[in-house]
């Protein structure tokens, strides 16, 4: 189902991930006014005429600092962006193994995000573990 907002959380000194988004890939659900669901195969990756189903617009995720954790990011996701993210002193700047391309067309994966590392501070290590696949990474102005 689609994220909600998530804009200006901050994750600080966790000893396994900051934030953690796990696997997601929102999809177009279709479902009634209460939120139950009225058709099962919207939760296919796919519709029925071989478009992706990814929900659009892109689901993002804006304003993320996270700092001294040891891992931020998420195993697996498609279709949501994240918009100015911070990442500070972090032992994994981020973490990602697997997305797609957006099923909207526009969005990009990361924009106008800030990777650091301080010297001075004994923990993190500046590295980006970004995904794999058949698909363009959108690493925009960061």
């Amino acid at each position: 189902a689609p994220f909600g907002t998530i804009r200006g959380n901050v994750c600080h000194d966790n000893f396994r991930f900051g934030l953690y988004l796990d696997n997601q890939y929102p999809r177009q659900l279709e479902h009634d006014r209460n939120g139950m669901l009225t058709k099962p195969g919207s939760c296919d990756e796919f519709k029925p005429d071989g478009a992706d189903n990814g929900v659009v617009p892109a689901n993002v995720v804006e304003d993320e600092f996270d700092y001294h954790n040891m891992f931020v990011g998420q195993y697996s996701m498609g279709d949501v962006a994240f918009l100015r993210f911070r990442s500070l002193n972090n032992a994994h700047s981020m973490y990602w193994k697997a997305s797609k391309n957006f099923a909207d067309g526009v969005s990009h994966h990361m924009k106008d995000c800030v990777f650091a590392n301080d010297p001075e501070d004994s923990f993190g290590l500046l590295q980006f573990f970004g995904p794999s696949g058949p698909f363009t990474f959108m690493f925009t102005n960061n």
